[in-house]
């Protein structure tokens, strides 16, 4: 009964015209799959984990937004006693190409602040955090269902860690959300 209903839901939706207005404010969830690349991390037993993310813009014209936005790239682990997690913020400037009423290309280039935390009490040194700030850049796609709400797909690229104590990696995120414009 309940997939019935959030199927008819979704027709509907999609059904309705998809003129998005050129500018506005608007909020976002994302969820997808992080993992985790670089010379350091190659003995994880756990490189990748499910990412999650919300943000938040504003679309200055059909081919400008500003946005902003939250993720946990979720839990690696080094050993099964040794997770390490990592969150980031960034600031982007999103740029759009409509292709057709209901579609667009999205590229994405910011800056993004990481934090890396491994939780070993028996490391050297213990719960170990390390932050950097450097760009991150996307490329993705959205499909307006109507003029409020989006589906979106897309590829991310972040730093993390540090180069001078060997943390220094790549996440690469693959992820699909839903955008609601105001």
């Amino acid at each position: 009964m309940k997939k019935s209903v959030a199927l008819a839901i979704l027709a509907a939706a999609m059904a309705t015209p998809a003129f998005a207005a050129d500018n506005g404010l608007y909020i976002g969830a994302n969820l997808g799959n992080a993992a985790i690349s670089g010379a350091n991390f190659g003995g994880l037993t756990k490189t990748s984990d499910t990412s999650m993310s919300f943000l938040g813009g504003y679309q200055v014209n059909k081919n400008l937004a500003v946005e902003v936005q939250y993720i946990d790239f979720g839990k690696i682990y080094a050993q099964a006693s040794h997770p390490i997690t990592t969150t980031g913020t960034s600031l982007s400037v999103i740029g759009i190409l409509p292709v057709g009423e209901s579609f667009a290309v999205l590229g994405k280039f910011g800056m993004a602040s990481t934090k890396l935390k491994v939780s070993c009490d028996t490391c050297t040194p213990p719960n170990y955090r390390s932050t950097r700030s450097a760009a991150v850049f996307g490329l993705g796609g959205q499909y307006n269902l109507n003029q409020s709400i989006g589906i979106r797909v897309g590829y991310e690229a972040y730093a993390v860690g540090n180069v001078s104590d060997q943390t220094d990696g790549n996440y690469r995120v693959v992820s699909a959300g839903v955008v609601y414009k105001f």
